[in-house]
């Protein structure tokens, strides 16, 4: 396996605590014994880790590849406005970010019952990924029938009322063309599933693009159909205005050109931040990676011109369990837990971590604070970590059994002593190739 490691320049020097949530009130959540299986994979190679029941899921992570040609130009993209409700306490604290398509297709009711708990609705109030196809069908959406009634089912048992990403995954193939295919798909669905009511019902919806290796002028183009298929479709169908958004992922793999038109032309974007230490026994950690992606990766974020960015960000952390190779440092499942509350472990370790994270990036001189305020999605979901799957882990092994999490109760524990080691060999069957971007 080959490594690439991203430069940096700016060393942390001074420490900020991190915001410590407040008391919370217990789980009350009904038992449920089924879970999904992954459509997309992020690797060549899958895994299947056992759920509950008989089903699967592939638990992957972001590759990659050789770096692409980069350029950049002056920013002249006019920002539009947020229109999610505000959120500057940050209350909703987490996004959810799953891929099983089992929750819409098969009727696993797992992530809905999640979405309805006291838990879910104290730490992951925030915007929903689901995903819908993958570079497999771009020319459709299995079981499209079956995808509004899930929408509703969610807004109406959860009462979140945020964001709802319907992605679109390729983590392999990096053909543009695919990606472009997928918003006509997109737009042939909605025409033909969501009327305006239906939208009524359902927004904010968003179409999302988890992908990557993709070269520039792919994204570039990608994006501008997708905003032009946004407002035919709003007017056509005659969807309230706000009701639709696009996002796109920004990579660790460096692509300056690629990630400026994302920030140009996405209407929102999902960073992938791998790391789970700040000041920790590694040099890389999650302050260095952050420095890394306001100054190299996305570069017009601090040059010129950054407040005229129309993309507002939310950070992605990994906390899949079954990384292959560097799961100690990339993985917030290094970190595991057994009980909640627990500052040490689990969720509230990801949310001291990231607010720490949120601090430290304007004191140690990363971004100004009017920086971080405009270019973040501080009114909306700020942070999410991938995967639900396995992030559903982090509450307490009370909670999982409460919910029927059964990878939780059965699996969680050794693969988290699995990821913090460093020295053993792993037995995952998860590829996880050149990860140390």
């Amino acid at each position: 396996m080959t490594t690439t490691e991203a430069p940096a320049t700016t060393t942390s020097t001074t420490s900020t605590s991190g915001t410590t949530p407040p008391s919370t009130s217990s789980a009350a959540a009904s038992t449920q014994t089924t879970s999904g299986s992954v459509m997309t994979t992020r690797e060549a190679v899958t895994t299947t880790t056992e759920l509950p029941t008989t089903t699967t899921v592939a638990s992957t992570i972001h590759g990659t590849t050789s770096p692409l040609t980069t350029a950049t130009t002056e920013v002249t993209t006019t920002p539009t406005p947020t229109t999610t409700t505000s959120n500057e306490t940050n209350e909703r604290r987490f996004g959810t970010y799953s891929w099983s398509q089992d929750y819409w297709r098969k009727g696993d009711p797992s992530l809905i019952n999640f979405g309805a708990s006291d838990i879910g609705k104290l730490w992951n109030s925030g915007d929903v990924y689901v995903n819908i196809a993958d570079n497999t069908n771009p020319d459709r959406i299995h079981d499209a029938e079956k995808l509004l009634p899930f929408m509703k089912e969610w807004r109406q048992r959860t009462g979140n009322d945020q964001r709802l990403w319907l992605t679109y995954g390729d983590v392999k193939t990096g053909k543009g063309s695919r990606m472009l295919e997928f918003v006509d798909t997109f737009q042939k669905y909605l025409e033909d599933y969501i009327t305006a009511k239906d939208m009524q019902a359902i927004a904010p919806v968003g179409l999302s693009f988890d992908v990557e290796h993709m070269e520039p002028e792919d994204i570039k183009k990608t994006l501008l159909k997708a905003q032009e298929m946004k407002e035919d479709v709003t007017n056509k169908m005659g969807y309230a205005p706000g009701s639709l958004f696009i996002d796109f992922a920004i990579e660790g793999q460096k692509n300056t050109l690629g990630t400026q038109y994302i920030m140009q032309y996405a209407d929102h974007a999902t960073m992938m931040l791998y790391r789970n230490a700040i000041d920790g026994d590694y040099k890389d950690d999650l302050l260095y990676r952050m420095n890394y992606m306001m100054t190299e990766q996305c570069e017009v974020c601090t040059q010129p011109g950054w407040e005229n960015l129309k993309a507002k960000i939310t950070i992605m952390l990994e906390g899949s369990c079954t990384v292959d190779q560097y799961c100690w440092k990339l993985s917030m499942c290094a970190y595991g837990t057994d009980s909640y509350p627990d500052p040490s472990g689990g969720i509230e370790y990801a949310w001291d971590l990231l607010n720490e994270l949120k601090a430290r990036t304007v004191s140690d001189g990363i971004l100004t604070q009017e920086q971080f305020d405009y270019l973040y999605d501080i009114h909306g979901s700020l942070y999410v970590i991938h995967n639900w799957e396995w992030v559903r882990c982090y509450y307490g092994d009370e909670f999982s059994r409460q919910m029927g999490f059964s990878n939780c109760v059965k699996d969680y524990h050794q693969d988290v002593d699995r990821c913090m080691c460093r020295d053993c060999d792993s037995t995952s069957t998860t590829a996880s190739a050149a990860l140390l971007w």
